[in-house]
């Protein structure tokens, strides 16, 4: 993958959307790279932006109740995370760290609110996603009880 442009292909949300808007969204972010240990969010805070993995792996975690850090997921290479501060404008509902080195794509807020106005494709595959992660949380909690 060597351009912006060509990893946002393999991002669910994005794969199917034609090759200028692809180019479009390429133009709005930017790319940060984290090295390994780093908090890229952290639980509560107030931030809107989708983050787009390039390359690497992070982990989303929660503070329990006592105190434990619970692993929610790991996620790696064209996984997406931040979305829903993006959608809802509230605050950080998990923490996320990087597991290793990682390079990431970050679209703030804004500028993503006003692809899914021009876009409405990415709308419906940005729920197809959050739904996808809400029936893998519904698993997990019924496993556990």
């Amino acid at each position: 993958m060597g351009s912006t442009s060509d990893f946002l292909y393999y991002v669910p949300i994005f794969s199917d959307l034609p090759e200028d808007t692809i180019e479009q969204i390429s133009q709005v972010g930017i790319k940060k790279t984290f090295k390994k240990d780093t908090i890229i969010l952290m639980e509560e805070d107030e931030s809107g932006a989708l983050f787009i993995i390039v390359a690497g792996k992070v982990k989303v975690t929660r503070t329990s109740n006592d105190g434990r850090e619970v692993i929610l997921n790991i996620l790696g290479d064209a996984d997406i995370f931040g979305e829903m501060a993006l959608l809802d404008g509230l605050t950080r509902s998990a923490t996320v760290t990087a597991m290793e080195d990682s390079e990431l794509f970050i679209i703030q807020r804004n500028q993503f609110l006003e692809f899914l106005k021009e876009h409405p494709e990415i709308s419906i595959a940005l729920m197809q996603e959050l739904s996808k992660r809400l029936r893998t949380a519904d698993m997990q909690i019924k496993s556990l009880s």
